[in-house]
């Protein structure tokens, strides 16, 4: 729940974003088993394929709170999944 709390601001002339200071990102890197700056960089400056070269793009504000929102959906979603799973396994075992 504490990765949708992380919250951007304006870097390079509003062209960049960078994620204002706040115990959020600390805590989401903490109970995920990540660093924190790796984390923190791979929000804001995701590296992506372009042709046979790997670049590091920067995103805007906007950018930045899209992606962190379709992580967090994306990660609610299979914690979901695997719930539900686990509830299905229990309940169909047999007790005899």
């Amino acid at each position: 729940m504490h990765c949708g709390n992380i919250e951007y601001e304006s870097s390079y002339g509003s062209e960049g974003s960078k994620i204002k200071d706040g115990p959020s990102l600390g805590w989401v890197a903490e109970l995920w088993g990540m660093d924190a700056e790796q984390f923190n960089k791979a929000l804001v400056r995701p590296r992506i394929k372009a042709g046979l070269e790997i670049v590091e793009k920067h995103l805007t504000v906007e950018q930045a709170e899209y992606s962190r929102n379709a992580m967090c959906k994306a990660i609610y979603e299979r914690l979901f999944l695997w719930l539900i799973k686990k509830l299905n396994s229990v309940l169909a075992a047999d007790f005899e």
